[in-house]
């Protein structure tokens, strides 16, 4: 890896996103924050301008992961990568229209994300 990337993590689940900010520290990342909403995700992604979000599409409250890609794209593109249990032809469609750079079933193992990164580590 070139560059450490920056990551934020979105993700409702504590122990997951725990685990997920140990291993990607581990791994040679820097996790600039972790949102456990649609709102908490687009503030902290505005607020850190993060490399890539690994992104849940099922977050707590009435939002979900395709509302707070949409109001980030609406101010800036920052890469995503989409983590879900519910990864289904319609959640696949809804996803295609940000163009991420992955989409992962759950649960991802830390080499399917490290290999979402690989064209944003050059």
């Amino acid at each position: 890896m070139n560059k450490t990337l920056r990551i934020l993590v979105v993700e409702d689940e504590v122990l997951v996103a725990f685990s997920l900010k140990v291993e990607l520290t581990r791994a040679g990342y820097k996790v600039c924050g972790v949102a456990a909403t649609a709102d908490e995700a687009v503030s902290l992604a505005l607020q850190h301008r993060p490399d890539v979000i690994l992104m849940d599409i099922g977050l707590k409250g009435e939002k979900d992961g395709f509302d707070a890609a949409g109001a980030i794209y609406a101010v800036e593109f920052i890469p995503i990568v989409f983590v879900s249990g519910y990864l289904d032809d319609a959640n696949r469609a809804r996803a295609a229209q940000f163009n991420p750079l992955a989409c992962l079933g759950k649960p991802a193992t830390l080499m399917q994300i490290k290999n979402s990164f690989a064209a944003l580590a050059k």
